[in-house]
């Protein structure tokens, strides 16, 4: 017979102990290949070929012949042959492929190689991901068994496809008591499975009788970071430690229980955890930030800084640009962490007087020169809160000249507790010190608290904002009883020039009130104003580390109680 097809490539070759030298044999393989229509009795040999191949451990050379049967005759049977082979070489795949076309012809098949079909078809898509095909799979596997195990595995194929709603429903029409033993085990998993994102505290619960049928490790790390969901992350901790118990290695376990102990403070255990991931497997080098912030957290101010600079390190591996934010916030956090002294200096002019100077608290209102400097003992401020020593001094200035006022020049000597990290708020108490006539030996309290918004170099925007609140309180108890209010507050927008320079035009509003012995005094001002800011003293691992700012505004009196005036500051931080 003349085929109408080109001949192909053979897709197998034999060994001729094999194909016994049988030139009839070899004729049919020949014809096979070709797809012309064949006698029974090459059929036969051909198949009987075929089982002795895999009879003999080579599958991946009967494999092909089966394929060639099933689409020369369109025999689901050969596809399903084929299949075995696939699986038996491990190519999932070609066994999904294959079982598919046998399904697609099952109405040759009897009930049971259908059934047979389907739930193979079902495993072997699950294998590679194709949930659809394994949904149809399970589906119709169910539909001729009615079996309790068909219908779980249905649903599963459904949640796995995307259909939570759909794999809920399934799961609910299933009748629990058919099923004993793993398999009921796996039902509860499933329950467990389509509730974990909308209830993981119930998800939790099915998963625990899942595990008290058969208990697997997977099971138990499922169930924790359930629990975790939940809010519950004691009881994931807990369980996070049984999985590792058993199974010591696994990094998964090791960072899921890395991040839980976060959460509720124990970051020097989290940070080793981050430490053995890394030791196992070095690729894992983004894990420097988690630890860096764990270390920092647990107070290991020199062990946090190390770990940003590796963090540090690898973005520069990775060529990332010196604007990337996250290069920028782990220099910040390098910055402060090698940081343990810290101040400003400032000098400020203003052409007229204003009602209020109560040479107490140092305003930003009236002229004046002074500076403060800051010490955190390591040992005593950590992430964020603590405890910090200042000193400070300053003195007045004649308004409209630069005439100091010796008399008025105070100094000073405190601690400071800020309670909080994520906030700028603290309590300070501190001995002035008189060194002017008209300066005070007293104890002073204070509350402060500050909030600012865009005050760094953001040099990779155009423009950023700048929002900037600073309130203080201050209290002298005894006979000579003071109390003072100062409130700042201003909104701007910041705007690069040059390399680390920015120019910001702002609105601010200044209030204050002071109330001593000889009665109380308010006052309000507000206006317009310019700030030219200029950052510097930075490398490769460190943020700015100091900072220039030159300021000129024009404020009007809001209460009518004084003059309109010009001011002009200068403020060095570093």
């Amino acid at each position: 017979m003349t085929s109408t097809h080109k001949a192909r490539p053979a897709l197998f070759s034999a060994s001729r102990q094999l194909m016994l030298g049988s030139a009839a044999l070899a004729t049919v393989l020949i014809v096979t290949q070709a797809g012309a229509d064949l006698t029974q009795a090459e059929i036969d040999a051909a198949r009987s070929h075929a089982y002795d191949l895999a009879g003999s451990g080579q599958c991946a050379q009967a494999m092909p012949i089966w394929e060639r049967l099933a689409r020369a005759r369109s025999s689901a049977v050969d596809f399903i042959d084929a299949a075995n082979c696939a699986v038996e070489t491990g190519d999932a795949q070609r066994a999904v492929n294959n079982l598919w076309d046998a399904v697609r012809r099952r109405d040759q098949l009897s009930a049971d190689q259908q059934l047979y079909a389907l739930r193979a078809l079902g495993y072997q898509a699950e294998a590679v991901g194709d949930w659809d095909k394994a949904l149809i799979g399970w589906e119709y596997a169910s539909r001729i068994s009615g079996d309790g195990f068909d219908q779980l595995q249905a649903a599963r194929a459904s949640r796995l496809s995307g259909r939570v709603r759909s794999a809920e429903a399934r799961l609910m029409e299933i009748d629990a008591g058919t099923l004993q033993g793993d398999q009921l085990a796996s039902y509860y998993d499933e329950r467990a499975q389509v509730l974990r994102q909308q209830q993981p505290a119930a998800a939790a619960s099915y998963m625990e009788r899942a595990i008290a049928l058969d208990d697997q490790a997977w099971r138990r790390f499922d169930r924790a970071l359930m629990l975790d969901a939940a809010g519950q992350t004691d009881a994931a901790i807990t369980e996070y430690r049984t999985v590792l118990s058993r199974d010591p290695g696994n990094m998964d376990v090791q960072l899921s229980l890395a991040y839980a102990l976060r959460r509720t403070g124990g970051d020097a255990e989290a940070a080793e955890l981050f430490r053995a991931v890394m030791a196992r497997d070095p690729s894992r080098s983004d894990l420097n930030e988690d630890l860096g912030y764990a270390l920092k957290d647990a107070g290991d101010r020199e062990g946090a800084s190390e770990a940003f600079r590796r963090a540090i390190d690898r973005l520069h591996s990775q060529g990332v640009s010196s604007d990337d934010e996250r290069l920028t916030r782990f220099r910040n956090e390098v910055t402060e962490l090698d940081r343990s002294v810290y101040g400003y200096a400032y000098y400020t002019w203003r052409d007229a007087g204003t009602s209020i100077s109560n040479g107490v608290q140092t305003s930003a209102a009236y002229s004046s020169l002074g500076g403060e400097i800051n010490w955190r003992p390591e040992n005593l401020y950590q992430d964020g809160r603590g405890l910090s020593f200042y000193g400070r001094a300053y003195t007045a200035i004649d308004p409209g000249t630069f005439n100091f006022d010796g008399d008025s020049t105070q100094a000073g000597l405190g601690v400071r507790y800020k309670p909080f990290s994520a906030h700028d708020f603290s309590l300070s108490a501190e001995r002035l010190v008189a060194l002017g006539d008209d300066a005070r030996d007293d104890w002073l309290l204070r509350a402060s608290y500050g909030w600012t918004d865009g005050y760094g170099w953001e040099g990779r925007e155009d423009s950023w904002n700048y929002t900037s609140l600073y309130a203080d309180l201050a209290y002298i108890p005894g006979d000579d009883e003071f109390f003072g209010a100062y409130l700042q507050a201003r909104q701007g927008r910041r705007f690069p020039v040059a390399d680390n320079w920015a120019v910001t035009p702002y609105m601010t509003v200044i209030g204050q009130y002071a109330d001593d012995n000889f009665g109380s005094q308010e006052q309000w001002e507000a206006g317009p104003g310019v700030a030219f800011t200029h950052w510097f003293d930075e490398d490769r691992y460190h943020s700015a580390r100091k900072r220039v700012d030159f300021e000129v505004e024009y404020l009007f009196d809001v209460d009518g109680g004084n003059d309109d005036g010009v001011m002009a500051r200068v403020v060095f931080g570093f």
